[in-house]
């Protein structure tokens, strides 16, 4: 049987993609790994949402499970939200102080 997905906070999603006050290097290290732990946590997927806590302790498993959780909590989100994550996003692409390995 297909697991019941979840409920998705996008409150929680939204405060975690905020990079509006990202604006040391390692201020852009400490939101990616926020926002990937944030990710997990909100995603509709049973499965990645169980590895939270786990990604929480082992950053390379939140490395490592960015894009499914990515794409689990992009495809909940309405237009408007999604629009307002392509935002941040592009902040964090354009910045030049954001290190290479989390563009």
């Amino acid at each position: 049987p297909v697991p019941q997905q979840l409920q998705v906070n996008q409150k929680n999603l939204k405060d975690a993609w905020n990079s509006t006050k990202c604006h040391r290097r390692e201020d852009w290290v400490q939101w990616m790994q926020g926002f990937s732990i944030e990710l997990l946590k909100e995603s509709p997927s049973p499965t990645l949402r169980a590895c939270s806590e786990l990604a929480r302790k082992y950053q390379p498993l939140a490395r490592e499970l960015f894009n499914p959780a990515f794409v689990s909590c992009w495809i909940a989100l309405d237009d408007s939200l999604q629009d307002e994550l392509i935002y941040h996003l592009e902040l964090a692409l354009q910045a030049a102080n954001i290190p290479h390995e989390i563009v």
